[in-house]
């Protein structure tokens, strides 16, 4: 199976760009920037650092941005598998459970969800992905994003967790509700918002936060 991934480096300064633009001769790259007069330059095909030519930046295939959200799915995802990698897990081989689809937490508004880059970046490294959400409509969810949100009960042990959106029911249940998922009740944990509480972390979790 071939995986289109996607590449995001942050920082466009000297050294940044010239390596956005290598990687970018092989395939997409997101290059992230919080200067908006640095990305609006890099998009009208100029570096006035002079460290890459308009030739080579034309031809480089980037997505320049300076909101951080479009870069967001791929570093999550990217630290989701190093993590796994760490433990052993063999990539195309594991499972993933992602908590929470909604645009906030505790609402049921799917529109302007940024969870589903996450859902894709994790697939195209081949990860089956499992979905949860306290709030959310099936109906939807389906319509929207093609996905069948699954119940509690539905979900399989998983490698790795993903709590992307902090739903009360998530955050109130803890490290014991999170480990509950896992198989084994060991592996890896992403915590986007930081809503868990690090210093009660299991021994045998591996955690990552933004």
């Amino acid at each position: 199976m071939k995986h289109e991934r996607k590449i995001s480096v942050i920082g466009m300064g000297y050294v940044g760009l010239p390596v956005t633009v290598a990687f970018a001769h092989l395939d997409k790259v997101i290059g992230f920037d919080i200067n908006n007069a640095r990305i609006a330059e890099l998009e009208s095909g100029v570096d006035k650092t002079n460290e890459v030519t308009p030739e080579n930046l034309k031809k480089a295939n980037i997505v320049f941005t300076s909101d951080p959200n479009d870069a967001i799915g791929t570093h999550i995802a990217s630290k989701v598998v190093k993590a796994l990698i760490k433990k052993g897990v063999r990539v195309d081989q594991a499972m993933v459970t992602v908590l929470g689809l909604t645009f906030k937490e505790d609402v049921p508004d799917i529109r302007n969800s940024r969870v589903i880059d996450i859902i894709s970046e994790l697939r195209e490294y081949g990860i089956q992905v499992q979905v949860h959400d306290s709030f959310a409509e099936t109906k939807d969810v389906e319509k929207e994003y093609r996905i069948t949100p699954q119940n509690l009960s539905e979900l399989q042990p998983a490698h790795a967790v993903v709590l992307a959106v902090s739903h009360e029911d998530y955050v109130s249940g803890g490290w014991g509700f999170i480990s509950g998922l896992l198989l084994e009740k060991e592996g890896v944990v992403y915590d986007v918002k930081g809503v868990l509480d690090r210093s009660s972390k299991p021994e045998n979790i591996y955690l990552e936060r933004l």
